[in-house]
């Protein structure tokens, strides 16, 4: 089976943004900055409450409070930000070029106009099915994004049967998902 598909800026952003949202570290570091930062501001506000500043503490207590609920807003802006600009600068030459995916009994072959690549089946850890991609991650944490648009129905269903059911590849599907930390 052969997918040829050309991949976008976007492509590539979703791949980047799905794993830094399934990285138990940037989860674990995100919960304790939102609650660090929120908690710095309503604790200035206790302060100057007690200092007997009434304007300067409702102040800090709204900072506290907008900071607790907008910050996962801030940090999609940042990863979104940081990974546009990662991918802009490091695979600015990948973007908009063909690629050619051959699933064939050995493995999975790339072939684009820079070079190939060859990756065997046991080398990917995990296919994930998004709202409209496919992600193969590969063992190491690197992955390849597949959107959906290049897919027609059987060539769905035949890369999940090609992949999960010959290959035994785990497979997990996330109808709903969404950048969040």
């Amino acid at each position: 089976m052969i997918i040829t598909c050309t991949l976008s800026e976007e492509d590539y952003l979703v791949f980047y943004l799905y794993t830094a949202s399934k990285n138990k570290n940037h989860q674990i570091k995100s919960f304790y900055r939102r609650i660090l930062t929120s908690c710095l501001f309503l604790v200035s506000a206790l302060l100057m409450l007690h200092l007997a500043e009434g304007y300067v503490s409702l102040f800090f207590l709204f900072l506290g409070i907008a900071c607790f609920a907008f910050y996962s807003h801030y940090l999609r802006w940042t990863y979104t930000r940081h990974y546009k600009k990662h991918i802009r600068t490091k695979l600015h030459k990948l973007i908009g070029q063909s690629v050619s995916l051959r699933l064939e009994e050995t493995g999975l072959h790339s072939q684009y106009r820079f070079g190939e690549s060859a990756v065997q089946y046991e080398a990917i850890e995990q296919l994930i099915e998004l709202p409209d991609y496919f992600l193969l991650l590969f063992i190491g944490g690197s992955g390849f994004p597949l959107p959906k648009t290049h897919l027609n129905e059987q060539e769905k269903l035949a890369l999940i049967n090609q992949l999960v059911t010959r290959n035994k590849i785990p497979f997990q599907q996330e109808p709903a998902w969404h950048f969040s930390l």
